[in-house]
């Protein structure tokens, strides 16, 4: 019995050899601190988990293989005088992604309706603009590979057509905004998005709708989006996007306007080829604001493709 307590850590070593041995990622942990914490290099680590594309970014609960699986004929030692064992040298901490900056350039295309409602005497009335025209130009700030911030401005160009029997004015606009946020890439596949900024929207302003006036206003919102990418190998990511804005309220000259909310999701597809990323996506969105004078929603469905490229880092 006394050699029992020598033998059963040889034991032990010989069961993870033949069957291999696996570590569960928690939160904190890095591929540095495991290698020292089981005595194995950081290089065997890597090459027994292809699956990890970036050693820079786990996450918990992800399995990682430290010991592969294979045969292992060994005899027991004899017992010998216990020792204290050598002080492993420590690991050099991971490279970390340097600092760098995206720009972005999409040009967007999409088809938008009104459906308008007179608050005064219930009279309907409905607005189509066939072809949108718009760009929208962004730069983001890489921090590390989980983080992120950005700057996005857009504009587009609108032509709204009516039904007989109804004057429109003006029949084009065009409208701006801007926003900022933030970018946190919670796992592998998944990144939510919060931001704040200004739209200028379209408003039906008229007293019936019959003389329908159009007039745009700078309205401020505030933004949340989930991305997650279905599909992702090696250069090429298919995934798709849910967001939600909350528009506040504002004043003009001859109405009130209520707050509203708008819910959205789009498909995307982007590949990477080098420092430059070129990207597609289709979406739909519905937004429902009105003012004092007609409760409106308005409906949007929108195709962008656009260019990124990566400035002073790696992607």
């Amino acid at each position: 019995m006394k050699h029992l307590g020598f033998v059963a850590p040889w034991l032990l070593f010989l069961a993870c050899g033949a069957f291999g041995f696996t570590y569960q990622v928690k939160k904190g942990d890095v591929l540095s601190r495991i290698a020292q914490k089981y005595h194995v290099t950081l290089k065997q680590i890597i090459e027994l988990n292809p699956q990890i594309s970036n050693p820079n970014l786990i996450y918990p609960n992800q399995i990682v293989t430290l010991i592969e699986e294979h045969p292992v004929v060994a005899t027991v030692p004899q017992e010998r005088t216990p020792q204290s064992e050598p002080t492993p040298t420590p690991l050099p901490p991971l490279p970390q992604k340097k600092p760098h900056s995206i720009f972005s350039v999409t040009p967007r295309f999409s088809y938008s309706r009104i459906d308008a409602t007179d608050s005064a005497n219930g009279g309907s009335a409905t607005l189509l603009s066939y072809l949108n025209t718009g760009l929208t130009l962004g730069w983001m700030q890489v921090w590390s590979d989980q983080w992120q911030t950005y700057l996005n401005a857009n504009l587009t160009s609108t032509n709204w057509e009516h039904f007989p029997g109804q004057t429109l004015n003006p029949s084009t606009q065009t409208l701006s905004g801007f926003e900022m946020g933030g970018r946190d890439q919670v796992s592998e596949r998944t990144a939510l998005k919060g931001a704040f900024g200004f739209q200028q929207k379209i408003f039906v302003n008229a007293a019936n709708v019959t003389l329908l006036n159009l007039s745009s206003v700078p309205i401020p919102y505030l933004n949340a989006q989930v991305d997650y990418d279905f599909f992702k190998r090696e250069q090429l990511r298919l995934g798709g996007s849910l967001g939600a804005s909350a528009f506040l309220s504002a004043v003009t000259n001859n109405y009130t306007i209520n707050p509203g909310q708008a819910f959205y999701g789009k498909i995307y597809l982007a590949h990477q080829l080098g420092t430059m990323e070129f990207l597609g996506d289709l979406g739909y969105g519905r937004d429902n604001q009105g003012t004092s004078l007609a409760s409106q929603a308005l409906t949007d469905l929108s195709f962008g493709f656009g260019l990124k490229w990566h400035v002073g880092g790696s992607p």
